[in-house]
């Protein structure tokens, strides 16, 4: 009876969650904490105003995390907090590459113990000039990189790679990297 009741409020809530979780995910991620705590409390009142029911208060971890996953997170060394679990989260539910600007090198330790096993390339482009050759290999074998240190540009060659301009190659797909596919 308990379950039941818990499935018909999660029902309930289920459309003003989902708008929530995507105003979170597609806005929220450059803000503090407290800001977005102060937004989303906007967000859920306004969701009220129109007849849409939503958890109050909204927990993207509660609605998109899965729990397993965030215990492996915490493993991982990601921090506990709930900040540092949305920012997790928000960067499991993307589809763009997440640009983490971290001075306490947390979010840096957390990527690299999570990626550990799959023989994560870290580069730095504004001091390893043979950067993008080391990309395009790990590109090629299917391998994660972690760019550090990127400064305020870009190189635009990477711009097909950041916007996920992939092209059918055959059986398998390509993008172009530096006139590379």
């Amino acid at each position: 009876v308990e379950e039941s009741e818990r499935l018909g409020a999660q029902f309930a809530n289920l459309l003003g969650d989902v708008i929530m979780a995507s105003g979170q995910i597609a806005y929220l991620g450059p803000f503090t904490s407290k800001y977005r705590s102060e937004l989303l409390k906007k967000w859920l009142n306004m969701c009220k105003g129109k007849g849409i029911q939503g958890s109050d208060p909204f927990s993207l971890e509660r609605f998109l995390g899965d729990p397993l996953k965030v215990q492996q997170w915490k493993t991982a060394s990601l921090p506990a907090d709930s900040f540092s679990v949305d920012n997790a989260v928000i960067m499991a539910n993307t589809r763009r590459w997440p640009l983490l600007i971290d001075p306490q090198m947390q979010a840096n330790n957390w990527i690299r113990n999570m990626e550990r096993d799959h023989r994560l390339t870290c580069i730095r482009p504004e001091s390893d000039k043979g950067y993008l050759k080391t990309l395009e290999v790990a590109i090629r074998s299917g391998t994660p990189v972690l760019m550090e240190n990127i400064g305020e540009t870009l190189d635009p060659v990477l711009e097909p790679l950041l916007l996920k301009q992939l092209f059918r190659d055959g059986a398998g797909w390509a993008v172009l990297l530096n006139d590379t596919a």
